[in-house]
């Protein structure tokens, strides 16, 4: 059975990368899944009232997802200030941070993504 993943991003390049090591670990995993994408556009600060929308419908819903995966850029702002803004614990489903500091259009270190994705 196919496990749902919800991938709550930033822009085009966030889901590009993110959903190539979704991909990977999938793979490399044995594990089907199924990628539902959630885009947010105009910068963090939208995505994070984008996302608390969200989770919000998930929490009435109920928990049709295995896997909740946000990706936001650190801006300069470092992993810790950003993860402090998000509000994963509000999650109903389990959720991932993908948080490349201090942009995804550089030359992050792919290793903090993929630490962060291989949890799945």
């Amino acid at each position: 059975m196919a496990k749902t993943i919800a991938a709550f991003v930033e822009d085009f390049a966030h889901r590009q990368v993110i959903g190539a090591f979704i991909d990977r670990v999938a793979a490399e995993q044995g594990i089907e899944v199924r990628l539902e994408w959630r885009n947010a556009r105009r910068g963090h600060g939208q995505v994070v009232r984008e996302l608390k929308e969200y989770l919000r419908d998930l929490k009435r819903q109920g928990n049709p997802l295995d896997l909740l995966v946000i990706g936001t850029d650190a801006n300069c702002r470092g992993l810790s200030e950003r993860t402090r803004q998000i509000p994963v614990a509000e999650s109903p489903v389990p959720a991932v941070l993908a948080i490349p500091d201090p942009h995804i259009e550089w030359k992050t270190p792919i290793t903090r993504i993929c630490c962060l994705l291989s949890s799945i």
